[in-house]
């Protein structure tokens, strides 16, 4: 039965979306869509916690917010919901009766991804099937950060629109969208009173913005330039960055500095050195994808890309570890929805969030 409804809902959704119900005397369908949309979504929200709770009747008990604050159900499913608001910049009233709304809109988009997923459409996410998924959800989002690397930097780029992005011009368009008025770049810059009067959310949010410009800004630090903005808005796809970081394994690794990494470096590196990420040694046969005992710096630029395999592989068998409760190596749905406190921060949930929180 939770199949049937994730199936339904899952196809509704789609269908709404493709159907062009969107003007004119159509704009009533488009109503009534939606609210059907949401209606099967708390059906579905219904079932899933019907099924945690061991399929009881009981109305009392399935009503999530009867359930005592304290409850590892209501706990599990608040804290995924108020999730939900924080990542969509909504304000965290802590309304209780907003939680299964927030949380079925969480189930239908774990319905909608699993069933993208599900390629041979058997009920069940295999590893293939959800390093795939991932590989393919990064590729998108590399794709659309190309995109519109382009057209959010020139529509910064105003006064003057010289092909440049000034640290003042970038901060005008934050504070636009943050709808704060009467706060300049000197205000930042010199810590004057309207500046201090912002929030501390707002300035912790700025210092954050200000440490990624300085970063990125490797000619000039008042301006980027268009290959340094998507360092900026885009680290994770920024050509620029994926160098710079195999120059930093080049540095620590190759002991002579003749831009290749051998063996007898490789593990003189991790005997020697300190603090270097365990994570290059279990990888080594990645890495080193010809397997002659030399990483080339073309190999450590293919291992650092985010786009490669090997990475959405590791995020699948995280995920299968991490909500395969029956151990069979396979996901389904109900699993996901189990685990969706953590599912939420993965690839496989929201690949555009992920990949900016690391």
């Amino acid at each position: 039965m939770f199949g049937l409804w994730a199936e339904i809902l899952w196809q509704f959704e789609r269908r709404r979306k493709y159907t062009r119900w969107s003007c004119g005397t159509n704009r009533a369908r488009a109503v009534v869509a939606k609210a059907v949309t949401l209606i099967l979504a708390l059906g579905l929200f219904y079932l899933s916690v019907h099924s945690s709770l061991g399929g009881t009747t009981d109305n009392a008990k399935l009503n999530i917010l009867t359930k005592p604050a304290s409850s590892p159900l209501r706990k599990e499913i608040s804290s995924f919901g108020h999730h939900l608001l924080k990542l969509n910049g909504l304000e965290d009233n802590d309304d209780s009766k907003n939680v299964g709304i927030i949380a079925a809109a969480i189930i239908n988009r774990l319905a909608r991804n699993f069933h993208r997923a599900d390629k041979n459409a058997n009920g069940l996410l295999d590893e293939e099937e959800l390093t795939l998924y991932i590989n393919n959800a990064i590729a998108m989002h590399f794709e659309n950060a190309m995109k519109d690397n382009f057209d959010h930097y020139f529509n910064i780029d105003t006064n003057p629109k010289n092909g440049l992005v000034s640290w003042e011009e970038y901060l005008n368009f934050f504070f636009q969208t943050k709808s704060i008025s009467g706060v300049t770049a000197d205000d930042v810059n010199n810590r004057t009173p309207p500046f201090m009067a912002l929030s501390k959310d707002m300035k912790v949010a700025i210092a954050r913005v200000q440490a990624s410009w300085s970063e990125a800004a490797s000619n000039d630090p008042e301006f980027l330039t268009v290959d340094e903005f998507l360092a900026f808005e885009h680290p994770e796809a920024s050509p620029t960055k994926i160098i710079a970081n195999v120059e930093d394994l080049l540095t620590t690794f190759d002991l002579d500095g003749d831009g290749k990494i051998t063996d007898e470096e490789f593990e003189s590196t991790y005997k020697h050195a300190e603090g270097v990420d365990p994570i290059y040694k279990h990888d080594k046969h990645v890495i080193d994808a010809d397997g002659n005992g030399e990483i080339s710096r073309i190999e450590l630029m293919r291992y650092m890309d985010p786009r490669s395999l090997h990475h959405s592989r590791r995020d699948a068998k995280e995920l299968i570890n991490l909500a395969d409760k029956d151990k069979n190596g396979r996901l389904s749905l109900l699993e996901l929805v189990h685990c969706a406190n953590t599912v939420v921060k993965s690839k496989f949930y929201d690949v555009d969030m992920n990949l900016h929180e690391h």
